[in-house]
């Protein structure tokens, strides 16, 4: 079942130049070295009067593509890319070197993906926490896949989150019939594993693969002492950033540290008593935040700005981000329900299909429910730009709106998440 990494499925250079074109030069000189070191990625072999000149000659290539021309970005990126598709690689690129590549696309392009979270737990509903190791990762998803598929695993680090990115491609059919398939592009399933989590990070798709990808993962991590490993889909809207998914699920300390509790995760607040304070006027002026703003001799305009920043950031001055969040979200969606007792009716209904207007007892414990959906590239970042306009009052937000809470979606009930 295993798919190896060094097979080359049919592909168009056409096909290749275009996902290339999609890095940008760093990371395209970055993704040459790092194919130049891989013994399963090396440049395919010369022929002809150009191959006397570099014959087998690895350290050659690694001369051209460390001139200082490319470094300096003085170079066009189609003159590197030519090279590649046109000569270094002009068979094509390997299954490693194809999943190195989208890798990268993921990590430079890190908004062009939807996930959602799941949970490892036990047979009592106890979060696990599963072990991983590469290689046992790899052989138990291709003997879960096999006979029924065959399955190309890709597993690598994400350079600046605690996440191990697994990228899992399926074939149908022998060898030769899955080399000669003509888009060797698309149609992989992405799996994210924070580590020291019980959570699972994954695409929100809910065809048959990506369910097997997840019973997979069940499997794999199969029976403890507590019972059989399942994974339980959380409720939540797909978030579109990992790392913003880190902040909600991760197992740092910022974790779910939003709003003003920033400033503990921050180390802002708290001191170590074993720890000597350096800076005691920053230390001060975190403090300050403490004291109630309303008090202090602002003017109103600086006293709304501060309140703002106060409930978004937990900081009374502006940060470097501006009012950007510490995990922008795309969406976020709140049903709210309430009840409202009068002591008379507000309205009279009139109309035959409404209810009566003497219908006192209804009407007077009137109880709405409507859900609150927010949309948008950063949408506590663009509350927080209302409060600061003074658009939004940053004294009676609920703290489901300032992102303190940490939640994408909820029931409120009463004014309480």
């Amino acid at each position: 079942s295993l798919i190896k990494d060094e097979y080359i499925p049919k592909q168009t250079p056409s096909s290749i130049s275009k996902q290339l074109f999609k890095l940008s030069l760093p990371s395209l000189i970055k993704l040459v070295y790092l194919w130049l070191q891989s013994s399963a990625c090396k440049p395919h072999e010369h022929t002809g009067n150009r191959a006397a000149e570099e014959k087998d000659n690895t350290d050659y290539i690694y001369t051209i593509y460390e001139h200082d021309s490319f470094i300096s970005n003085k170079v066009p990126k189609k003159t590197i890319i030519d090279r590649i598709v046109s000569y270094d690689w002009r068979a094509g690129l390997n299954f490693q070197q194809l999943s190195q590549l989208e890798c990268q696309l993921l990590f430079d392009q890190p908004h062009s993906h939807s996930w959602v979270c799941s949970k490892f737990q036990n047979a009592n509903n106890q979060d696990f926490i599963p072990l991983i190791e590469p290689n046992f990762l790899v052989q138990n998803i291709h003997s879960c896949f096999y006979p029924m598929f065959k399955a190309h695993v890709h597993i690598t680090k994400h350079p600046n989150l605690s996440l191990i990115i697994i990228r899992i491609q399926f074939f149908e059919g022998d060898s030769h019939i899955i080399l000669n398939q003509a888009n060797p592009f698309g149609k992989a399933h992405w799996i994210a594993l924070p580590l020291s989590s019980p959570y699972i990070f994954h695409k929100a798709k809910s065809d048959i693969f990506s369910r097997l990808v997840i019973q997979a993962f069940e499997k794999t991590f199969g029976e403890t002492e507590q019972g059989f490993i399942k994974v339980t889909l959380l409720e939540m809207l797909p978030i579109n950033s990992l790392e913003s998914l880190m902040k909600f699920k991760g197992a740092s300390r910022s974790t779910k540290a939003m709003g003003p509790w920033s400033v503990y995760a921050d180390n802002l607040i708290d001191d170590s008593p074993l720890e000597r304070p350096k800076l005691k006027s920053d230390i001060y002026r975190h403090k300050s935040i403490i004291s109630t703003i309303a008090t202090r001799n602002l003017s109103h305009t600086e006293q709304i700005k501060q309140l703002a920043n106060l409930r978004f950031t937990g900081r009374t001055h502006s940060i470097e981000q501006g009012s950007s969040s510490r995990a922008p979200l795309s969406m976020a969606e709140f049903k709210i329900e309430g009840r409202y007792q009068e002591k008379q009716p507000t309205v009279n209904y009139t109309q035959s299909n409404r209810l009566p207007a003497n219908d006192k007892k209804i009407s007077k414990n009137f109880s709405p429910v409507f859900t609150l959906r927010l949309e948008g590239t950063d949408i506590f970042g663009g509350l927080h730009e209302l409060a600061l306009e003074a658009i939004a009052d940053s004294k009676h937000l609920p703290s489901y709106l300032t992102g303190e809470d940490g939640v994408t979606a909820g029931l409120v009930r009463k004014g309480k998440l």
